[in-house]
C-alpha cells in the first residue's frame, strides 16, 4: 500500500516537473492573423470565438454552434412552438411574470413624459378604433351622457374598458389593475379560437 502511494506522488513529481502538453482540441485552431477560431458543429463554417455563445457547461466555455446557426435554431423553435395553443398562452404568462418582477426589482423605469406621448401617438395612428372609442366616451362623460363609475369588481377608481370598439358607448368600468387582467383574458380567448 506504501509502495503504490511512493510511486503515485513520484508520478505526480516528474509530471510537475515535465508538464507534458495538452493536444488542441480539433475545432479550435489558429488563424493567420493570430485570433484563435473554432468550427461550428451545424454548419462546419471555421469562425473567431467572438462568433460563439458563452456556455459555462463546455470544455472552452464556448457553445459548440456559432451564433448564426443557434438564432436560426431558436427561430425555428418559436415558429414550431407558435402553432400551440398553449405554448403560446404559457409564453405570455412568463412574460408577464418575467416584467412584474422586473418592475419590482426597479430594473425596469416607468416611461418619462415624453417616451408616453410618443407611444400614445403610435397607438393613435396604429389603431384609429380604439382611438375613435376612447374619443366618444371622453365626449359622452364631459356632455353629462354617461358618468364615470367605480371599478365592477373591487370598486376603485376605473377606467372604461370596450370590449368591442365598434359598441363606443358599451364600456365596463375597471380599474387599472382587472382592465389589465380582462385583456389579458380576451387575448387568451382569441388565441385558443384562432388555434381551433
Amino acid at each position: 500500500m506504501k509502495s503504490q502511494n511512493i510511486l503515485l506522488t513520484l508520478e505526480k513529481r516528474a509530471e510537475a516537473q515535465n508538464p507534458i502538453e495538452k493536444p488542441k482540441r480539433p475545432e479550435e485552431t489558429q488563424s493567420v492573423q493570430g485570433e484563435k477560431t473554432k468550427t461550428c458543429f451545424k454548419c462546419g463554417q471555421e469562425k473567431p470565438l467572438s462568433e460563439y455563445y458563452k456556455m459555462r457547461g463546455m470544455a472552452d466555455g464556448l457553445l459548440g454552434k456559432c451564433k448564426k446557426c443557434t438564432c436560426m435554431d431558436v427561430r425555428e423553435r418559436e415558429i414550431r412552438l407558435s402553432k400551440s395553443p398553449e405554448w403560446v398562452l404559457s409564453e405570455r404568462k412568463r412574460h408577464r411574470e418575467k416584467s412584474a418582477k422586473a418592475r419590482a426589482c426597479g430594473r425596469v423605469l416607468p416611461p418619462n413624459k415624453e417616451a408616453r406621448k410618443l407611444a400614445l401617438k403610435k397607438s393613435r395612428e396604429k389603431y384609429p378604433e380604439k382611438n375613435h372609442a376612447r374619443q366618444c366616451v371622453s365626449h359622452a362623460i364631459r356632455t353629462g351622457k354617461m358618468t364615470r363609475k367605480p371599478c365592477e369588481k373591487c370598486g376603485e377608481r376605473a377606467q372604461a374598458h370596450h370590449d368591442d370598439y365598434s359598441k363606443p358607448l358599451e364600456v365596463m368600468w375597471l380599474c387599472p389593475k382587472h382592465h389589465g387582467e380582462r385583456h389579458v383574458e380576451l387575448n387568451e380567448i382569441k388565441i385558443l379560437k384562432n388555434n381551433l
